[in-house]
Formats: C-alpha cells, structure tokens, sequence
C-alpha cells in the first residue's frame, strides 16, 4: 500500500487552531505545539506504512495530536463566568477575564488531576462548584461586585 506522507505544517496548524479555542493560555507552548504536530506526523506515516487507509491513518494521527487536550480548563472557567456571573459570548472582555481567572483558579483544577475524560465524570460538578466559589471570592475580595 502506497503512504502519503504528510508534513507537519498539517498537524501544527489544526493543533494551533484547536488550542487558540481551548487551551488559549497555552499557545506560547511553541515547542509542545511542535513536538505534538512532529509526533502526530510520524503517527501518522507510521500508521500508513502498516497498511491502514488514510482515513484510519489520520484518525491515529489526530488521536496523538489531541491526547491530554480534550478538557479545557479556560472553556470550564469561561462555563462558570457565562452561566454565574452574567458574562454573554459577546462580552469583549470575557477572554481577558477568563484567562486572568484561570490563573487564580489552576491551582484548584491541578488538585482534582483532569484527563480527557474529566468532562463526564463526576468530578467535573464539584470542581465546576468549586470554581464557582472561588471566583466569586475573589470579586467580592476585590469589590468587583
């Protein structure tokens, strides 16, 4: 079977665009960002030279992209400022905002340890509540509202 071989660049512009929507707060992490695109590539080729299809192949490929960056801590803390502080998707500051409290509150995410799966499992409520509260302690230290 014939490979095709795939250069990087493919893998490092869809993590770019992925990251720039979940993971914001990492996209100066040029080197992960091209380490993973170089790993998925590789995947991907490998993948290709054992006989899978392209499709199969790509979807190999994108599971190494992706792995580790299914949860998004700064969508979680956008989620709570949305739905509990009166944030609309339109509000020009909410990305500032979002990030400025995803530094206050990654401590508090780092202790419940989030993997891809973190979203549906149980887990997810309480720190979601967590966050939640901390947030709102920390405006109301601040005389935010």
């Amino acid at each position: 079977m014939e490979t095709i071989p795939l250069n990087h660049n493919v893998f490092t512009a869809r993590l770019i665009e992925f990251m720039m929507s979940n993971h914001p707060d990492r996209m100066e992490d040029t080197p992960f960002i091209l380490e993973r695109a170089a790993t998925a590539a590789r995947t991907f080729e490998s993948a290709s030279m054992s006989g899978m299809t392209v499709d199969e192949s790509m979807a190999e490929a994108e599971r190494t992209l992706f792995e580790g960056l299914h949860f998004s801590p700064y969508l979680m803390v956008q989620d709570v400022l949305l739905l509990h502080f009166g944030y609309t998707e339109d509000d020009d500051e909410l990305d500032e905002f979002t990030l400025q409290m995803l530094e206050i509150v990654r401590p508090l995410i780092s202790t419940h340890s989030p993997d891809d799966y973190f979203q549906s499992s149980d887990r997810y409520p309480v720190l979601f509540d967590q966050i939640k509260d901390s947030i709102n302690q920390y405006l109301v230290r601040n005389g935010i509202q």
